[in-house]
């Protein structure tokens, strides 16, 4: 059903969130990472994506590239309302380090 929803509507950011998030459970980090990245693409103004794709990057054992996206992901300028996602990135790029 989730991958319809991403076949049927390619270019929405919510159907590769929703993809990413079964593939999560089902320990494909592989994938999820690519849905995540695919969402973070379509969306770049929501930095909760890139966050989730770090996560599933360490789940690969890819810590290194998973670093590398949280540091540049804080250091750019988010609008404040994204408070939340970036105390996110600093938390699991804490644990990453």
């Amino acid at each position: 059903a989730y991958t319809q929803l991403v076949e049927d509507r390619p270019l929405e950011a919510a159907g590769h969130r929703a993809l990413a998030q079964v593939r999560r459970r089902q320990k494909k980090h592989e994938a999820e990472a690519r849905q995540w990245s695919i969402a973070a693409t379509l969306k770049p103004e929501d930095p909760m994506f890139r966050v989730e794709e770090a996560l599933a990057l360490s789940h690969l054992g890819k810590t290194d590239e998973a670093v590398k996206k949280l540091r540049a992901l804080l250091a750019a300028k988010w609008d404040d309302a994204y408070s939340s996602a970036l105390g996110e990135a600093r938390a699991l790029l804490r644990r990453l380090e």
